[in-house]
């Protein structure tokens, strides 16, 4: 499992609490987590539009951002239309940051290169994260 499987994992488990804390009923759950995957659909045919218009760091931080700020709402809403809203929000953010993150990737890397580039790449996270950082 790669580090984005277990973001996946981590997000539907923290959704999945805050709608359990909230007595969300199983059908309005498995809505909001579809309406994630329409997000990320969205998202990814929006995403090589706007990576023409933002640099990667730029598309990192506006997205980066986003999760900031929308976390905390989580914990504050009850509402199963407003919880949709952010896993809507969250699912079309998501393919804004990545694919021009790993598009720039895959265009620096020689392919020769890039298994050992990615490992390097996911070694310093990956021993990190015991110690708190991820």
């Amino acid at each position: 499992m790669d580090r984005w499987d277990r973001k996946w994992v981590m997000l539907a488990c923290d959704a999945g609490r805050a709608m359990s804390l909230a007595s969300i009923p199983v059908a309005y759950a498995l809505l909001i987590f579809a309406v994630n995957g329409i997000g990320s659909i969205l998202g990814s045919l929006l995403a090589p539009h706007l990576e023409h218009r933002l640099t990667v760091g730029q598309s990192i931080l506006l997205c980066r951002w986003y999760f900031v700020l929308i976390w905390p709402l989580y914990a504050l809403t009850p509402f199963p239309p407003v919880l949709g809203a952010i896993e809507f929000g969250t699912g079309l953010v998501d393919p804004i940051e990545d694919v021009p993150y790993f598009s720039r990737r895959l265009k620096l890397i020689p392919d020769e290169l890039r298994g050992r580039v990615l490992s390097a790449c996911r070694l310093f996270p990956g021993t990190m994260r015991p110690l708190g950082w991820h």
